[in-house]
């Protein structure tokens, strides 16, 4: 019930999307701006940030933005998320692994972006370089915190559109195939029913 169709974006511009409980300072939001700020004048690129801002955040990073375009949308209800995040083209899965926590899981938003069909950019955690390796197709990776490959990256899906929608069906694909609840809860189901058993 989650799975999204997929929306076609606009050719004119690129839009990045970015969820969590609270948008404030060291979740990489801050390298997102800096490398929006290196692409050229021709990309036209718009950030998405959903959640609850910290006090003062959203002028840290409009100070710290050359174009302005980061747009700021307030909470939502978990299962209103799904809808939300297929508006856009990317999900922003921009973990920075200061902890074995971050480096070695692998986000929820990450799978809220395969069922809303966004392509997803991945940071260079372990988990979600292991995770691309083994699903190829759903996404791109960049080393966390490299600002000039993030910029690299955004130019060439702003670019190559096609690139861009195969990333986007690739995802929705493995989300409606393998990870989505109706496949996972019948594991979850069936190890509550082997330790009931034993």
């Amino acid at each position: 019930r989650f799975l999204q169709s997929i929306i076609p974006g606009n050719s004119n511009v690129l839009s990045l999307f970015w969820f969590s409980q609270t948008v404030g300072p060291y979740r990489g939001i801050e390298a997102v701006v800096h490398a929006m700020n290196l692409l050229p004048p021709s990309i036209n690129v718009e950030l998405y940030l959903l959640g609850q801002l910290s006090a003062g955040f959203d002028k840290v990073l409009l100070d710290i933005s050359y174009s302005k375009k980061i747009h700021f949308l307030p909470p939502s209800s978990p299962n209103e998320v799904f809808a939300i995040s297929a508006r856009y083209d990317i999900g922003l899965s921009i973990e920075i692994p200061y902890c074995n926590n971050k480096d070695f899981c692998l986000a929820n938003k990450m799978f809220t972006y395969m069922l809303a069909g966004n392509c997803i950019v991945f940071s260079d955690t372990s988990a979600q370089v292991k995770f691309l390796k083994e699903n190829p197709g759903s996404g791109f990776i960049y080393k966390s915190e490299n600002q000039q490959q993030l910029a690299v990256l955004i130019t060439r899906l702003y670019e190559n559109r096609k690139e861009l929608l195969d990333a986007r069906s690739n995802a929705r694909q493995l989300a409606s195939i393998e990870f989505n609840w109706e496949k996972e809860g019948e594991k979850v189901k069936q190890l509550v029913k082997d330790v009931l058993m034993n």
